[in-house]
């Protein structure tokens, strides 16, 4: 099943707003950052999303989500920092990174619950 089927079939939606910044965020200076809430059920997930500057469209849930997916599968296979920032390499601002990646995917967890959780990160969802 593809994202924005995972997406429909479950009956995600998502609300943005243009943020000032995104705390812990360490990219160019000139992205666009927003503020997401992620809905599903009567439950919702609110964090913050960047796009480099040349992207002039707003985000789509699926875009939001995959990160999400992608950021929650690295703290899931390597939980401890020093782990995971040799995968990911050392850069300025990793610290802040790995604590939102993993608060993130904490709340992605507590949104989607288990199973749907497992499913977004290790099913097929492409």
């Amino acid at each position: 099943m593809d994202l924005d089927s995972f997406i429909k079939e479950n009956r995600i939606t998502m609300s943005a707003t243009e943020a000032a910044d995104n705390p812990g965020w360490t990219g160019d200076p000139n992205d666009r950052h927003f503020k997401v809430v992620l809905h599903y059920k009567r439950r919702q997930m609110t964090t913050y999303f960047s796009m480099g500057p040349a992207h002039t469209e707003w985000p789509r849930t699926a875009q939001v989500l995959r990160c999400l997916a992608d950021d929650s599968a690295r703290i899931e296979n390597t939980p401890d920092f020093d782990d995971w920032e040799d995968e990911m390499g050392y850069f300025r601002g990793a610290w802040a990174a790995w604590k939102q990646s993993r608060m993130n995917a904490r709340k992605l967890k507590n949104l989607l619950g288990d199973e749907l959780y497992d499913k977004l990160l290790w099913g097929d969802t492409e």
